[in-house]
């Protein structure tokens, strides 16, 4: 067993190099189930229904981490699922025997926990990975609480969302994986949203946790604020961060469109259209492709772009939309510009 004086710490250190590491996206997966299925670029586009023809019980614990399916999660691209997975794979390999995760599924979200250490790693965490002992309960970027219980033995995950409690008992990583790419090749998503880490100050703070009521700033408390019951982040730390998004790319397949979302906030209405259609023409394309890439390189991040090749899988999705649809045409509008994940 490695010897290791700060285990939070440790896990702390591999969220923030995952985190910063690639995208939140969907779009190496839905290659990835593609290619398994035998679909073309065209066929996604022209019938993303066929996606669902994916039969999650073909992923198991073993073929998870060989190829094809070892990239979707392993790699610097995913979601929710694969974000947790790999950070547990991370720590467990560079610490063996001082990390054991399990994974739990609570509905459209996994996250892994660790049984010798009380680590949680939930991608949606607004301060990284957070020590929750048995029946503590700590609040997520998105406004929903996490409880552990012990029930007859086992280990029980319970998520306090607006939707109601959802419980679950722990599941193989292969599991949660294949419950993931299901999700995926069930609504067809193509989205990818750029990551950051923000230095975390009170004024930082404030701005970004009011906007969701995620935890309460007392007034003139500034040195420290607690997150859950054993887990505090202080402000006068060089160190002290939080993890946030930049913009998003999201392909509309219905409306026959990229959607670009500038900045993913509530109170933002703004974003930019790349629609494909007979109004179009060489050059048009032209300049919508130009300014894909500025968009990228101002509101996005170029490295993350680039990571695990999903600008080239978006390229080819653009030579099929072009041929399927009609050249692009670039336009600008302020409404109904919420970006969501």
């Amino acid at each position: 067993m490695a010897e290791l004086n700060n285990p939070e710490a440790a896990a702390t250190d591999v969220w923030r190099e995952v985190f910063a590491g690639g995208p939140y996206t969907s779009f190496k997966m839905v290659e990835i189930v593609a290619g398994l299925l035998g679909m073309s670029y065209s066929d996604i586009l022209a019938n993303p229904a066929q996606l669902n023809g994916f039969n999650p019980d073909f992923v198991t614990e073993a073929n998870i981490t060989e190829a094809p399916l070892l990239s979707t999660w392993s790699s610097l691209t995913g979601r929710c699922t694969s974000f947790a997975a790999k950070v547990a794979a991370l720590l467990e390999t560079r610490y063996p025997g001082v990390f054991n995760f399990q994974y739990y599924d609570v509905g459209r979200h996994r996250v892994a926990h660790c049984e010798s250490t009380g680590i949680l790693i939930d991608s949606s965490s607004a301060v990284g990975p957070v020590v929750l002992r048995e029946n503590q309960q700590w609040t997520n970027l998105n406004g929903i609480s996490g409880r552990w219980k012990y029930i007859n033995g086992m280990s029980i995950y319970e998520r306090n969302s607006r939707s109601g409690i959802k419980r679950s008992a722990p599941i193989e990583r292969g599991r949660a994986m294949a419950a993931c790419l299901k999700e995926v090749a069930k609504q067809g998503t193509l989205i990818c949203a750029f990551r950051y880490q923000t230095p975390l100050t009170p004024s930082a703070y404030r701005f970004a946790f009011s906007k969701w009521a995620v935890l309460q700033v007392r007034p003139n408390v500034v040195q420290t604020l607690t997150v859950c019951l054993c887990s505090s982040i202080t402000f006068n730390d060089d160190e002290s961060w939080y993890p946030n998004f930049l913009g998003m790319v999201k392909w509309n397949i219905r409306e026959r469109r990229i959607e670009l979302f500038p900045i993913m906030d509530p109170e933002s209405n703004h974003k930019m259209l790349i629609s494909f259609g007979p109004e179009g023409t060489p050059d048009t394309d032209l300049t919508c492709a130009h300014n894909l890439g500025e968009f990228i390189s101002t509101y996005g991040d170029t490295q993350q772009w680039y990571a695990d090749g999903i600008d080239q899988f978006n390229m080819e999705l653009w030579r099929a939309a072009r041929a399927l649809w009609g050249y692009a045409v670039w336009r600008e509008v302020g409404s109904t510009a919420y970006a969501s994940i």
